[in-house]
Protein backbone atom coordinates (compact mmCIF):
# COMPACT_ATOMS: atom_id res chain seq x y z
CA UNK A 1 0.00 0.00 0.00
CA UNK A 2 1.35 3.21 -1.40
CA UNK A 3 0.32 6.40 -0.11
CA UNK A 4 1.34 10.01 -0.79
CA UNK A 5 0.06 13.50 -0.67
CA UNK A 6 -3.52 14.01 0.44
CA UNK A 7 -4.32 10.15 0.71
CA UNK A 8 -0.95 10.36 3.54
CA UNK A 9 -2.59 13.39 5.13
CA UNK A 10 -5.85 11.98 5.52
CA UNK A 11 -4.11 8.46 6.87
CA UNK A 12 -2.23 10.51 9.59
CA UNK A 13 -5.35 12.44 10.47
CA UNK A 14 -7.76 9.27 10.96
CA UNK A 15 -4.74 7.50 12.52
CA UNK A 16 -4.44 10.62 15.05
CA UNK A 17 -8.37 10.84 15.55
CA UNK A 18 -8.22 9.07 19.04
CA UNK A 19 -5.75 11.39 20.69
CA UNK A 20 -8.09 14.54 19.27
CA UNK A 21 -11.17 13.66 20.48
CA UNK A 22 -12.24 13.44 24.13
CA UNK A 23 -11.82 10.32 26.17
CA UNK A 24 -15.25 10.04 26.91
CA UNK A 25 -16.63 9.53 23.54
CA UNK A 26 -13.63 6.97 22.91
CA UNK A 27 -14.65 4.97 26.43
CA UNK A 28 -18.37 5.64 24.78
CA UNK A 29 -17.58 3.87 21.99
CA UNK A 30 -15.32 0.95 23.42
CA UNK A 31 -18.15 0.15 25.78
CA UNK A 32 -20.81 -0.43 22.59
CA UNK A 33 -18.67 -2.16 20.86
CA UNK A 34 -17.82 -4.83 24.08
CA UNK A 35 -20.98 -4.77 24.21
CA UNK A 36 -21.83 -5.83 20.83
CA UNK A 37 -19.11 -8.72 20.86
CA UNK A 38 -19.78 -9.88 23.94
CA UNK A 39 -17.06 -9.48 25.81
CA UNK A 40 -16.71 -6.86 29.54
CA UNK A 41 -14.83 -3.94 29.18
CA UNK A 42 -13.87 -3.79 32.67
CA UNK A 43 -10.30 -3.88 34.99
CA UNK A 44 -6.76 -3.77 33.89
CA UNK A 45 -7.88 -5.38 30.66
CA UNK A 46 -10.21 -3.10 29.93
CA UNK A 47 -7.97 0.11 30.54
CA UNK A 48 -4.94 -1.63 28.54
CA UNK A 49 -7.86 -1.94 25.76
CA UNK A 50 -8.54 1.44 25.76
CA UNK A 51 -5.27 3.28 25.76
CA UNK A 52 -4.57 1.23 22.97
CA UNK A 53 -7.22 2.33 20.83
CA UNK A 54 -6.32 5.79 21.44
CA UNK A 55 -2.54 5.68 21.25
CA UNK A 56 -1.57 2.71 18.20
CA UNK A 57 -2.61 5.49 15.55
CA UNK A 58 -0.03 7.74 17.33
CA UNK A 59 2.63 4.75 17.05
CA UNK A 60 2.06 4.03 13.98
CA UNK A 61 2.37 7.85 12.69
CA UNK A 62 5.59 7.91 14.67
CA UNK A 63 6.83 5.18 13.59
CA UNK A 64 6.15 5.78 9.84
CA UNK A 65 8.24 9.29 10.37
CA UNK A 66 10.94 7.57 12.25
CA UNK A 67 11.57 5.36 9.63
CA UNK A 68 11.23 7.50 6.71
CA UNK A 69 13.63 9.69 8.55
CA UNK A 70 16.28 7.73 8.95
CA UNK A 71 15.77 4.75 6.49
CA UNK A 72 14.94 7.23 3.64
CA UNK A 73 15.80 5.20 0.75
CA UNK A 74 17.81 2.43 2.45
CA UNK A 75 14.50 -0.06 1.93
CA UNK A 76 14.46 0.55 -1.64
CA UNK A 77 18.42 -0.30 -2.51
CA UNK A 78 17.52 -3.45 -0.11
CA UNK A 79 14.91 -4.42 -2.17
CA UNK A 80 17.16 -4.17 -5.32
CA UNK A 81 19.64 -5.45 -4.31
CA UNK A 82 18.02 -8.78 -3.35
CA UNK A 83 16.99 -8.50 0.33
CA UNK A 84 13.28 -9.77 1.09
CA UNK A 85 10.77 -7.26 2.98
CA UNK A 86 10.88 -9.22 6.07
CA UNK A 87 14.54 -9.94 5.75
CA UNK A 88 14.85 -6.12 5.53
CA UNK A 89 12.67 -5.70 8.36
CA UNK A 90 14.40 -8.14 10.96
CA UNK A 91 18.43 -7.48 9.96
CA UNK A 92 17.97 -3.64 8.70
CA UNK A 93 14.85 -1.36 10.44
CA UNK A 94 14.52 -3.74 13.59
CA UNK A 95 18.28 -3.11 14.81
CA UNK A 96 18.73 0.02 13.47
CA UNK A 97 15.55 1.74 14.97
CA UNK A 98 15.67 -0.30 18.29
CA UNK A 99 15.87 3.15 20.12
CA UNK A 100 13.65 4.81 18.68
CA UNK A 101 11.07 2.35 19.19
CA UNK A 102 11.89 2.16 22.72
CA UNK A 103 11.64 6.11 23.06
CA UNK A 104 8.06 5.76 21.17
CA UNK A 105 7.26 3.35 23.86
CA UNK A 106 7.80 5.71 26.57
CA UNK A 107 6.29 8.42 25.17
CA UNK A 108 3.02 5.72 25.14
CA UNK A 109 3.83 4.49 28.81
CA UNK A 110 4.00 8.07 30.19
CA UNK A 111 0.68 9.28 28.38
CA UNK A 112 -0.76 6.10 30.00
CA UNK A 113 0.46 6.46 32.99
CA UNK A 114 -0.62 10.05 33.49
CA UNK A 115 -4.11 9.07 32.34
CA UNK A 116 -6.43 10.21 34.73
CA UNK A 117 -10.40 9.07 32.96
CA UNK A 118 -9.92 5.95 31.76
CA UNK A 119 -9.14 3.78 34.50
CA UNK A 120 -11.91 5.51 36.87
CA UNK A 121 -13.75 4.65 34.72
CA UNK A 122 -13.03 1.67 33.21
CA UNK A 123 -11.45 0.13 36.36
CA UNK A 124 -13.78 1.53 38.57
CA UNK A 125 -12.89 1.13 42.69
CA UNK A 126 -11.13 -2.38 41.96
CA UNK A 127 -7.95 -1.13 39.74
CA UNK A 128 -6.18 1.66 40.82
CA UNK A 129 -3.55 3.81 39.16
CA UNK A 130 -1.46 7.10 40.46
CA UNK A 131 -3.28 9.16 39.07
CA UNK A 132 -6.72 7.56 40.79
CA UNK A 133 -5.24 7.43 44.08
CA UNK A 134 -4.14 11.42 44.14
CA UNK A 135 -7.91 12.33 43.27
CA UNK A 136 -8.74 9.68 46.16
CA UNK A 137 -6.29 11.66 48.50
CA UNK A 138 -7.44 15.50 47.59
CA UNK A 139 -11.23 14.65 47.04
CA UNK A 140 -12.68 11.78 49.38
CA UNK A 141 -10.09 12.31 52.15
CA UNK A 142 -9.07 15.73 52.03
CA UNK A 143 -5.45 14.45 52.53
CA UNK A 144 -3.32 17.04 50.37
CA UNK A 145 0.37 16.55 51.99
CA UNK A 146 -0.15 12.77 50.83
CA UNK A 147 -1.57 13.73 47.18
CA UNK A 148 1.25 15.99 47.15
CA UNK A 149 4.36 13.13 47.69
CA UNK A 150 2.21 11.04 44.97
CA UNK A 151 2.77 13.89 42.60
CA UNK A 152 6.39 14.16 43.49
CA UNK A 153 6.50 10.73 43.05
CA UNK A 154 5.07 10.79 39.89
CA UNK A 155 6.91 13.77 38.40
CA UNK A 156 9.83 11.61 39.59
CA UNK A 157 9.17 8.73 37.71
CA UNK A 158 8.37 10.39 35.18
CA UNK A 159 11.43 12.10 34.87
CA UNK A 160 13.32 8.83 34.79
CA UNK A 161 11.60 7.98 32.02
CA UNK A 162 11.73 11.01 29.74
CA UNK A 163 15.07 11.37 30.36
CA UNK A 164 16.37 9.20 28.02
CA UNK A 165 15.12 11.33 25.27
CA UNK A 166 16.82 14.08 26.36
CA UNK A 167 20.09 13.29 25.68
Amino acid sequence: LKLNGTSLKTAYALSLLPNFVPQILILTVSFEWSEKLGFGLSGMGGIVFVHVLINSGLCAVALHQVVLSKMGKMGELALVEGAGKFQFFTKGVLPYLKLDIFLIGLLVFGICFTSFGIPLVVGGVSEATLEVLIYEKIKMNANWSEALFLVFIQTGILFILFFPMSL
